[in-house]
């Protein structure tokens, strides 16, 4: 095909707005194409924890990583979440004074990015990419990036931006996640005046602080900050989130009596951590699990959540992680509740399994009971929203999808 026929193609895609974004009109929230989505999948989170991508990943991890993929559209899923650079461990590449120089010593994340995507579009599933993972943080060039942001900016400059640049195109890459439960890192001792960076009040009691990372709320804040704003920099309309561990610090609302809550990723909070107006969430994300039988009371799941508007929130929220678990509840009634509540998605923790939560086979029946819901149902290989054939989904096998074009893997 022409090179200038591959341009016009991209140009129709990015004009008519071929990319999931916050809707205050939609029911859901979200919108694609103007038709509202409700976001229906599951985590995966990893099959190689922080080495799916980059280093010349192999064609068994891609073949790997495509089935979970197929297998989410099958069961009438349309999301996935997937974890990237997580603790730092392999990727991105450092030098030896904590500078990223690339993202990766091989330099193929982007292409291995770029072909993941291109096949979760042709199976009409969308994907959230999470950055880092808060709920352990055990290597200290991740700790550097949080605290000296002359670091972090070597990250931006050599890593993330080129990432969100090379893959501003892709319309199956629904989100960007800085970071997933920095509150299992935060140290939950923090007095401060400024309510944002204050974590005792809230968080001491309550269970965050358990990696032992340490970090103030202050540097995390700051770290989300501007990690939002370099994403948007790079793609304008890039949706940015973060996977926060629980009610507790998301949302000002007083949702259980004799608990304290607090929004610390509210606009606010962000722009006074780093400055950057624009460096701020489109969509909340909370995880909830049940202790140890039934979910507490604020959980979505529990008591005293009539639907999302009981926590006052100003922008659309997922449930992005979450297990049947140990519950009697099941899976098919706690994806129907996450959606009756008028929340924007839902998520279960994870088809990997293997740690006592749920599995594949588990969050494949949660996914199905909601298949033929019309805000599930999404076409992203043509841009046209919705899809009008009964819920089918479009299947292709080994080929890949680049910028509009189909072409041969």
């Amino acid at each position: 095909m022409p090179r200038s026929v591959i341009i016009l193609l991209v140009l129709f895609q990015v004009c008519t707005g071929h990319f999931l974004r916050v809707n205050s009109t939609s029911e859901t929230g979200l919108s694609y194409s103007n038709a509202p989505v409700f976001l229906s999948g599951a985590n995966l989170a990893w099959i190689d924890y922080g080495n799916d991508f980059g280093n010349h990943q192999s064609q068994d991890k891609a073949r790997a990583l495509q089935a979970y993929i197929k297998n989410v559209s099958e069961a009438g899923g349309n999301s996935i979440r997937v974890w990237l650079f997580v603790e730092g461990q392999s990727v991105p590449q450092f030098d030896g004074s904590g500078m990223v120089v690339n993202t990766d010593a091989d330099q193929s994340m982007l292409h291995d990015l770029k072909k993941f995507l291109a096949f979760a579009a042709s199976q009409n599933v969308f994907v959230i990419l999470s950055l880092w993972n808060g709920a352990l943080m055990r290597q200290q060039t991740m700790k550097d990036l949080i605290t000296n942001t002359h670091k972090l900016q070597s990250f931006f400059d050599n890593a993330l931006t080129p990432l969100v640049k090379g893959l501003r195109l892709e319309p199956a890459l629904a989100a960007w996640e800085v970071m997933n439960e920095p509150e299992g890192s935060v140290d939950p001792t923090i007095i401060d005046r400024n309510p944002c960076f204050d974590t005792k009040s809230v968080l001491q009691h309550a269970g965050a602080g358990w990696s032992g990372g340490n970090q103030k709320m202050s540097d995390l804040l700051r770290f989300f900050n501007l990690h939002a704003n370099a994403i948007k920099e790079a793609d304008p309309k890039a949706l940015v989130t973060v996977g926060a561990w629980s009610q507790y610090s998301s949302t000002d609302a007083k949702v259980t009596a004799g608990k304290t809550f607090f929004n610390y990723f509210k606009d606010e909070c962000l722009v006074s951590a780093g400055g950057k107006p624009n460096g701020v969430l489109d969509f909340y994300q909370i995880h909830t699990y049940a202790h140890p039988t039934a979910y507490d009371n604020g959980s979505p799941f529990g008591n005293g959540v009539v639907d999302v508007s009981s926590y006052k929130l100003d922008k659309p929220m997922v449930i992005g992680e979450f297990s049947a678990g140990s519950t009697t509840r099941s899976i098919q009634s706690l994806y129907a509740v996450a959606l009756n509540k008028k929340f924007s998605g839902v998520w279960d923790w994870s088809l990997l399994g293997g740690d006592g939560n749920d599995n594949e086979s588990v969050a494949v029946e949660g996914m199905v009971s909601l298949r033929a819901n019309a805000f599930v149902q999404v076409n992203i290989n043509n841009g046209t929203g919705t899809n009008k054939d009964g819920g089918r989904k479009k299947k292709e096998t080994n080929d890949q999808w680049e910028l509009g074009v189909k072409i041969q893997y």
